[in-house]
């Protein structure tokens, strides 16, 4: 199965300037759009996330639940989107 953030990092070096993300209030191209996981994965790891462990996300806004995800993947963490829709019981 192709990786999610090789894909991500391909494209940010051969169409760093192509959308990668279009939003109502503007695009996101795909170097911005590595530079932004890379810097989100940084701040999940000081915050002690690590490799191998769960992150359930619950994100109203679907592009940034998306970037969050890409971060947590570049972070060797898998995650699953509750896609922000209601609240996860306990």
């Amino acid at each position: 199965m192709p990786n999610i953030l090789e894909n991500l990092f391909f494209r940010a070096s051969c169409q760093p300037d192509n959308v990668a993300i279009q939003r109502v209030d503007g695009a996101i191209t795909f170097r911005q759009l590595q530079a932004i996981v890379k810097k989100m994965a940084n701040k999940l790891r000081q915050a002690g996330f690590l490799p191998g462990q769960l992150a359930i996300t619950c994100l109203p806004d679907k592009q940034f639940d998306w970037i969050v995800t890409l971060a947590l993947a570049h972070e060797g963490l898998a995650s699953c989107s509750n896609h922000g829709y209601a609240p996860i019981n306990s």
